[in-house]
């Protein structure tokens, strides 16, 4: 019983750290084309890579979260 409370609380801790890391990277990703003048077409696409990267962040997390019940 104590080995199951220990794996759903890592699952827990670890589905946190993904959504929190994942908003932190959509927040980096807003900074950085709020802070730029030029508009560059490979510029949008460092941008979008960003928030691909935090969107997928944060939805393994809420996956982990969810499955930690």
């Amino acid at each position: 019983m104590k080995r199951r409370y220990r794996m759903q609380a890592r699952k827990r801790m670890l589905g946190s750290a993904l959504a929190a890391l994942g908003v932190m990277v959509w927040l980096t990703s807003a900074a950085l084309g709020l802070a730029s003048h030029d508009h560059r077409v490979s510029h949008f696409e460092e941008l979008a890579i960003g928030v691909i990267a935090g969107g997928a962040s944060i939805v393994g997390g809420i996956i982990l979260l969810a499955t930690a019940v």
